[in-house]
């Protein structure tokens, strides 16, 4: 499925154990056409740095409404 980046962000990101944060950018791949990770923000969890989310850890058997993005980790394992 294709999606605009702009459409992405500041979309919600869910781990298993709660809201995390939002997605403030994408890394892509510009010879392999692919997003290799997910900038995400965690101003309203950690104050300070961003992290990187693989497009993988997305769960995308249970989609959440309004566009937001579940993932197949714990908060613990995105702070790593």
């Amino acid at each position: 499925m294709l999606h605009k980046i702009k459409d992405l962000h500041g979309d919600a990101l869910h781990a298993e154990d709660g809201e995390v944060s939002s997605v403030d950018d994408l890394y892509f791949d510009d010879e392999e056409w692919d997003v290799r990770y997910l900038v995400v923000n965690t101003r309203r969890w950690i104050p300070g740095p961003k992290y990187l989310v693989p497009p993988i850890a997305i769960d995308r058997d249970q989609p959440l409404l309004g566009g937001d993005i579940r993932v197949e980790l714990t908060r613990e394992q995105i702070r790593r």
